[in-house]
């Protein structure tokens, strides 16, 4: 334990893969699912959908039903996600992954939710290779979603119940919120 304290003095911290060396005293190979649920590449991601679309900061409860951002975030994700197609494109990869990132956040912020490896039924069905991000939100059915089925829906959004397809998913994120408070309270 010496060697390693001596190693790392003077840094402030440690990487995931240095901890888990530390741990099991060998280096880990690293999942498909563990480098894509790595916090720190969500972040990463997530940010880049926030300054893309120009949101400061996710707010401290889900946004009402009447917010300004939502209304100005709804046409900004239609030109980003028009239909399926276009958002599973390679060219549109990344922004669709700094998406998904960035809606996972707020289901976990104010649903309670978490990301889990769901079972990958093929590129069809997800937008990565050989893993199916998923959001199992803190509720008494813990309900859980896949990032394709939440995009699928959100694109099929009732245009008679939401103004936009942004709209949908802060529904969505106040239904979530209102379930998890539910079941906090119980």
């Amino acid at each position: 334990m010496l060697a390693i304290e001596v190693r790392l003095r003077g840094r402030k911290s440690v990487s995931n893969e240095e901890q888990m060396i530390m741990d099991l005293g060998v280096p880990v190979e690293r999942t498909e699912w563990g480098k894509w649920v790595n916090p720190g590449r969500r972040e990463a991601q997530l940010r880049k959908f926030m300054n893309y679309a120009g949101i400061s900061r996710i707010p401290s409860e889900p946004w009402p039903e009447d917010s300004a951002e939502v209304r100005r975030l709804n046409p900004i994700v239609a030109e980003l996600f028009p239909d399926m197609e276009t958002a599973m494109a390679p060219e549109n990869a990344e922004i669709a992954d700094a998406f998904i990132c960035f809606v996972g956040e707020c289901f976990i912020r104010f649903a309670g939710a978490k990301w889990v490896d769901f079972e990958w039924f093929g590129r069809d069905n997800s937008f990565y290779d050989h893993v199916n991000p998923a959001l199992r939100c803190d509720t008494h059915d813990e309900d859980e979603f896949t990032a394709w089925g939440l995009m699928d829906d959100m694109v099929d959004y009732n245009r008679e119940d939401h103004e936009g397809m942004f709209s949908y998913i802060a529904a969505a994120l106040r239904e979530y919120a209102t379930y998890h408070e539910e079941k906090r309270q119980s």
